[in-house]
Formats: structure tokens, sequence, C-alpha cells
């Protein structure tokens, strides 16, 4: 039985960040910031503490406090670790039509907020990693903080599409303990799907950004679905603390464990189903997780 509340953090977490993980952000306010709002060495007045220079060798001096263009740009941390692309389009490079994403079925009941400034998009910003610090939440943080920054100056709706999300910029960073380096819910979502055979199914959505295995569990009940996603993020916690979860092992409560079981999604990506262990159910191992 794997011990999911480990406490401590290796300094490298025996992963890196995927070359497919990006965010986009549909900014709605124009002109862009300039470089000098959105990073300083010291960070003052609000910026991300880094550098940032434009990819245009004609650009001079003056372009860090002139607003972003349409071009590429390099950002990077103080120490030089972790390096960010910045890539500036115009929605139709990127073929954004926002009357057709906002048509989309999980679109419906959208944040007035979100709904509005993706309505006005007329640029779109999408960064990338080209290196990262070696214990990648460092890296994570730049990133984030990035988008954050250049987000809430250009009023944007930041996608994170490997984890299935639009967030406000100001939404990035959720909670976190003093003494833990990140939250899992800044880089992980937990998806619910109703299905007429299955009943509620639970995803992890984002471990993909890792190169590593999501999480399914299918039959949840509704009375109990906390226990379910609470039970999905927890797992993931444990994967971003360097834990190994392999098929066959087994997590969640001893007297009732769910046994991990290898499949692939639609998409092709590597994931591990929760199964309950014969005899049991999924509801019977959902409810076992609140016994002493």
């Amino acid at each position: 039985m794997k011990n999911l509340f480990k406490f401590g953090m290796p300094k490298t977490p025996g992963f890196g960040i995927s070359a497919s993980y990006y965010l986009t952000l549909a900014a709605s306010r124009t002109p862009l910031p300039a470089l000098a709002e959105i990073v300083d060495p010291y960070g003052k007045d609000g910026a991300v503490a880094g550098m940032g220079v434009p990819n245009d060798p004609m650009m001079g001096k003056d372009t860090l406090t002139q607003p972003l263009i349409r071009g590429s740009y390099t950002f990077t941390t103080r120490d030089k670790r972790s390096v960010v692309a910045a890539t500036v389009l115009t929605k139709s490079e990127l073929g954004f039509d926002e009357r057709d994403l906002l048509a989309r079925k999980e679109m419906q009941g959208i944040d007035p907020i979100k709904r509005s400034r993706l309505e006005r998009v007329s640029v779109m910003i999408q960064l990338k990693f080209l290196s990262h610090a070696p214990e990648v939440y460092p890296a994570i943080d730049f990133i984030l903080h990035l988008a954050e920054r250049i987000g809430v100056l250009s009023e944007a709706v930041v996608a994170d599409p490997l984890s299935e999300r639009w967030l406000l910029p100001e939404h990035l960073f959720f909670p976190r303990d003093l003494d833990v380096r990140f939250s899992v819910r800044d880089m992980v979502d937990v998806t619910i799907r109703r299905t007429p055979d299955h009943g509620l199914v639970l995803d992890t959505r984002g471990l993909c950004k890792f190169d590593l295995p999501e999480f399914h569990c299918s039959d949840v009940d509704e009375d109990i679905l906390e226990l379910g996603v609470d039970l999905l993020y927890t797992l993931a916690h444990s994967v971003m603390l360097g834990e190994k979860f392999r098929p066959g092992e087994t997590v969640g409560a001893e007297a009732m464990p769910f046994v991990l079981v290898a499949m692939k999604s639609r998409h092709g990506q590597d994931v591990l189903e929760l199964g309950p262990q014969s005899p049991g159910t999924t509801r019977g191992a959902l409810l076992a997780l609140r016994m002493p």
C-alpha cells in the first residue's frame, strides 16, 4: 500500500517538464505591456523577478519600455536556469474563433468576466519553456508568474490546454501551505464527466505536462464525489513529490483499496485507472477513506 501523505520534497523530483507544455494568453486589452512592466531583475513594482529581451536583433534598448508587438521574446529567471519563449500572434494566426469556442458545451455557464474578455480578444501570447531548472517547481512558478503578470496587464484569459481549463490570471495560483513550495492545483485539474454507463467519471488533467500518467476513476456516486476528487488530487500531489505509481499497486484505504490498472486515454496518453479490489466496489473503496 502506497503512503500518500509523505512529507518533505526531494531537490529534484525525478521528472522534467514535457516539451508539449505551454500556456496561451488570450489578451483583450491593447496595447500590450512593455518588457519593463513584465520583468525586472529585482521584481520591482509588481514585475516578475527576471529578465526579458526581444529576439529581433533590430530592436534596440528602447524596446524595453515599448509595448510588446507581434514577434518573439525570451524571458529568463535571475539565475538563468529557466528560459521561457513568448510568441505574440494575432488570433487569426492561431485560428482562434471566440464564437466557436464560446458555443461549446463545456463553455456554457462560463464566468461572465472570462466570456467578456474572450469576446474581445485580438492578440494571443504563447508561453513555452526552452529550458528549465531541474527542480521543476521554481520553473513552473516562473512561467505562471509571467502568465499572471502579462494576463493582468492585458486583461487576458489564460488557456492551460493540457489541464483543459481557462483561467483568469489572478486564479493561476492556488492556496498553498507555507512550508510547501507548490500547490498541485496550479498544475493539475480533476475533470468530472457524467456518462450513461459509468456514473460520474473523474480524470486528472495536467500530469502529462511532466510526461507522467494521469489517473482515472469511474462509477463514482454523486453523494461521495468529493471523496473521489480529493483522492485524485492526493495521488497527483504524491506524484509531484516524486512518488512512483505502477500498475498492480494498491492505493487508498488499506481495508478496501483500489488497484491501479494501466490504460490509454483517447489521445494515447498513459493513464492509471483506479479499480476496486475484488470483491469491493468503487463506492466501498471511497467510503473506506473515511474510516479511522
